[in-house]
C-alpha cells in the first residue's frame, strides 16, 4: 500500500518525467502498479521507489513499468461508429477527391496516442476500402505513443478477440489471419495485402517534439488523437493542440475523442459541428503560433548508397551562403514544401558537397517523398564525413531494424549511444537538431532499443 504522501510524490514524478496528469479516477491504478513495482524490482518502499523514479534514465525498467501502468492500452478496430461514419462518408473521401484532383496521390495520416495499433491499422483498412487503385498511392500511416510496449503489439499487429469486436466476418476472411483457436486465439492483420509506409515510433505528446521533418509530423492530411487528452491538464491539452494545428496540411482535419475536453480559439484550427460527430480544420486564416524546437524521434532510414547526380537541381545564386542554402532547406521542410526543401538541399550539396548537413537534410526529404535510393546515398555520405555523427547513426539504425536487420540497427543505436556519452548532455545536437539536446537524443536512442528489445 501507498499513503497519501507517497501518492502524492508518485503523482508529481509521473508528471515531471512523463508529463502526465494522473486524475483520481486513475489513482487505483498507480496503487496496483506500484505494489506490482514492488515485488518485481525487489524495490523495499515508497521512499526507494521515488528516489529511483527521480533518478532513472529513460529506459529504466521500472519507468518503463510505471509508464505500462498508467497509459490505458484498452481499444479496438473501428471505435467510435459516429466518428467512424465521418471519416469513411465524408472526410477520406473529400481528401481522396482532392487529391485526385490535384494529381498528387500522396496521403499522411497520423494516429497520435495510438496504443496497440488498432486505430491506425483501421484507417490503413478504411483507405484501401475507399481506394480501388491503392497501390498507385504513397500512403504514409504513423502511430505515435508513450507506452513502448503498446508500440511492440502494434507493430507485431496480431490481437485478442476484444479488439476485433467491431470487424465483421467478411472483413475479418479477407484481412485477418486467425491464429490458435478457443479463448487463446489471436487475429494476425494481413499487412501485406495493404501496401502502405506504416510505423510505430515513441513520441511523448507533452513534449515539443514535432511537427519536425525529422518526427514526419508534417504535412499531416489526417490527425487522429483520441481519449488521450485524460492524461494532460489543461494548458498541455493546448500546447498539444497548437502543435497538431502545425502539423497540418492546409487542408488537413484533426479528430478528438469525443468526450476530450478541448480549448476554445485554439490558434490554427477551426471547429466543424457535423450532426452526429465534429472534427477540427486547420484554419489557414489563423496562423497558428511560431513553432517550437522540435527534436528527432525515429523516423525510419534507410541504409547506404551512392546518391544519383542532383536532377536538375536549380544553381545557387552567388550571394548564397552553404548556410543560408542549409537554413532554406530545413524551414522549407518544416513547412512540409517537400520538392522546393529537396531542391534547396540539392544547392547546399552542390555548394559544399564536404557538408554533412546539406546530406543529412536531403536525406530527410528524400524519405519524406518516397526516395529511398536517394536518402540512403545521403545517408552514408553523412557517415563517410563524420563518423561521430550521431543522428546518422541513430537513424541508420531505425531504418535497420525496419528492414528487419536487428543485429545491424542495434549495432548502429550502440554506436550512437557510445558518441552521446561522450557530449555534454545540455549541448545541442546541431544547428539542425531543432534544439534538441544529446540529453534527450540520449533518451530517444533508449526508448528506441528498448522497442527492438521488446
Amino acid at each position: 500500500m501507498i499513503d497519501a504522501e507517497c501518492e502524492a510524490a508518485l503523482c508529481g514524478l509521473i508528471a515531471e518525467r512523463l508529463g502526465i496528469a494522473l486524475q483520481p479516477h486513475q489513482l487505483g491504478r498507480l496503487h496496483a502498479c506500484c505494489a506490482e513495482a514492488f515485488e518485481r524490482f525487489a524495490v523495499e518502499d515508497c521512499g526507494e521507489l521515488c528516489a529511483r523514479l527521480r533518478s532513472a534514465p529513460a529506459d529504466d525498467p521500472v519507468l518503463a513499468y510505471l509508464v505500462r501502468g498508467v497509459t490505458v492500452c484498452e481499444s479496438h478496430f473501428f471505435r467510435d461508429a459516429r466518428q467512424m461514419a465521418l471519416l469513411e462518408r465524408e472526410l477520406l473521401p473529400a481528401l481522396i477527391a482532392r487529391r485526385r484532383a490535384a494529381g498528387n496521390l500522396t496521403l499522411r495520416l497520423w494516429s497520435a496516442g495510438c496504443s496497440e495499433g488498432q486505430e491506425l491499422y483501421t484507417l490503413l483498412l478504411l483507405l484501401h476500402r475507399l481506394l480501388p487503385d491503392a497501390p498507385a498511392w504513397n500512403l504514409h500511416l504513423l502511430g505515435t505513443d508513450i507506452n513502448v510496449n503498446a508500440l511492440h503489439h502494434a507493430m507485431e499487429g496480431c490481437y485478442r478477440e476484444w479488439s476485433m469486436r467491431g470487424v465483421d466476418e467478411a472483413l475479418r476472411a479477407a484481412a485477418f489471419e486467425r491464429l490458435g483457436e478457443g479463448v487463446g486465439a489471436r487475429w494476425r492483420l494481413r499487412r501485406e495485402r495493404f501496401p502502405a509506409q506504416l510505423r510505430f515510433q515513441y513520441l511523448n505528446l507533452a513534449e515539443a517534439d514535432y511537427p519536425s521533418v525529422f518526427t514526419g509530423t508534417i504535412g499531416q492530411d489526417l490527425i487522429l488523437c483520441r481519449n488521450v487528452f485524460i492524461y494532460f491538464e489543461r494548458p498541455t491539452v493546448r500546447a498539444i493542440l497548437e502543435r497538431f494545428a502545425r502539423a497540418l496540411a492546409d487542408d488537413g482535419a484533426l479528430i478528438v475523442g469525443a468526450c476530450d475536453h478541448v480549448p476554445d480559439g485554439v490558434p490554427g484550427l477551426r471547429l466543424v459541428a457535423g450532426e452526429e460527430a465534429f472534427h477540427f480544420r486547420r484554419d489557414a486564416a489563423a496562423a497558428p503560433p511560431e513553432a517550437p524546437p522540435a527534436t528527432l524521434a525515429g523516423l525510419p532510414y534507410v541504409s547506404p548508397l551512392v546518391p544519383p547526380p542532383p536532377p536538375s537541381a536549380p544553381p545557387a545564386k552567388a550571394s548564397d551562403t552553404l548556410g543560408t542554402l542549409l537554413r532554406e532547406a530545413h524551414a522549407l521542410a518544416g513547412e512540409g514544401r517537400l520538392e522546393e526543401a529537396e531542391a534547396a538541399a540539392r544547392r547546399a550539396v552542390a555548394h559544399d558537397d564536404m557538408a554533412p548537413d546539406g546530406h543529412f537534410l536531403l536525406a530527410l526529404v528524400a524519405l519524406e517523398r518516397d526516395q529511398p535510393r536517394i536518402a540512403e546515398g545521403a545517408l552514408r555520405r553523412v557517415l563517410l564525413l563524420d563518423r561521430e555523427h550521431a543522428l546518422g547513426h541513430y537513424q541508420l539504425g531505425v531504418l535497420r531494424h525496419q528492414q528487419g536487420r536487428a543485429a545491424a540497427a542495434a549495432q548502429a543505436l550502440q554506436r550512437a549511444r557510445e558518441i552521446i556519452a561522450r557530449r555534454d548532455p545540455a549541448a545541442a545536437v546541431g544547428e539542425y537538431g531543432d534544439g534538441m539536446t544529446y540529453g534527450h537524443l540520449a533518451e530517444l536512442v533508449s526508448h528506441q532499443l528498448e522497442l527492438f528489445d521488446e
